[in-house]
């Protein structure tokens, strides 16, 4: 699947402001299963776009507008392609037993995955959300424990994209018992990392996802709809590889992802997040398209 995303962010201030300065997680990864045909970052006022990789593999940019203004516009467009992932029924291959072999390589080389992170801390609750892997057969399928994490959590949460916002901590979620997307990842994150399954926090763009429980929007080829950011987990299951789970759904992450972003949590992929100098109060506006285009399509 080839698709078409526009993402824009803009800020208006209240009064005048100066010396902005901003970093982007905008840029979708290229990956073996995803391919980027083009990708462009502008801002209103104009401003000079550097970029780097940063520590996780995250194509960065950022950039200054150090004139006053009282407006900032932040323009995104993507045209990738999504090739299909491994079916679950590759993931079940993983037994329990090649996991507890592998499990102390695992704590070694992918830590950062499995230690508490800032919006993921240590909880009791983990407890209740990850199946006792200790239970488990040595040829049970690792992947099934998974499943029967992220339909706990699935079970314990009601999506609410409304109920949070971005600074609320995980604890909090988990009382109030609803959440955004973000939320479930999160959560599922503090679940699997409790099985000792390393595990990291998705950022991107679902297809006609729909509300979770709902029928996915009517859609065409060729035609922009409008969209929010969506976010998801990927779970490391040895001999596979990362898997992406997508927990507002309970389903595998299929074609119909494109992903931006990865990181031990939200902190690591926040999209755009800046400074500036000023007493002006912002209001933040984001609007998101997204479409399919055919494959043939030419990339201008």
């Amino acid at each position: 699947m080839r698709y078409r995303v526009s993402h824009t962010t803009e800020y208006r201030y209240d009064d005048s402001v100066y010396e902005s300065h901003n970093e982007l997680r905008l840029s979708p990864l290229a990956t073996p299963l995803q391919r980027v045909h083009r990708f462009e970052v502008r801002s209103e006022p104009r401003a000079r776009m550097f970029s780097y990789h940063d520590w996780l593999g995250n194509v960065v940019h950022y950039f200054n507008v150090h004139p006053i203004h009282e407006r900032l516009t932040i323009r995104a467009e993507s045209v990738v392609s999504v090739s299909p992932r491994p079916k679950s029924d590759v993931w079940r291959q993983v037994a329990v037993g090649d996991f507890r072999r592998e499990r102390d390589r695992l704590r070694e080389t992918y830590y950062e995955f499995l230690a508490p992170s800032t919006r993921v801390p240590a909880l009791e609750a983990w407890r209740d959300l990850a199946p006792d892997i200790d239970a488990a057969g040595d040829g049970e399928a690792l992947y099934d424990l998974v499943s029967e994490a992220f339909a706990r959590v699935h079970a314990r949460l009601a999506y609410d994209r409304d109920a949070t916002r971005a600074d609320t901590p995980v604890d909090r979620v988990l009382a109030l018992g609803r959440g955004s997307s973000k939320d479930f990842s999160h959560v599922l994150i503090g679940a699997l990392r409790g099985l000792g399954v390393p595990t990291r926090y998705v950022s991107g763009y679902g297809f006609h996802l729909g509300e979770p429980g709902a029928e996915a929007p009517p859609g065409a080829s060729g035609r922009p709809f409008p969209f929010l950011s969506h976010a998801w987990v990927e779970a490391f299951l040895p001999g596979v590889g990362w898997c992406g789970i997508d927990p507002t759904h309970a389903r595998p992450v299929d074609l119909r992802y494109v992903k931006v972003a990865v990181g031990r949590d939200y902190d690591d992929v926040v999209p755009v997040k800046g400074v500036f100098r000023g007493s002006g109060r912002q209001d933040l506006g984001v609007f998101i398209e997204m479409w399919s285009v055919p494959e043939r399509e030419e990339v201008d």
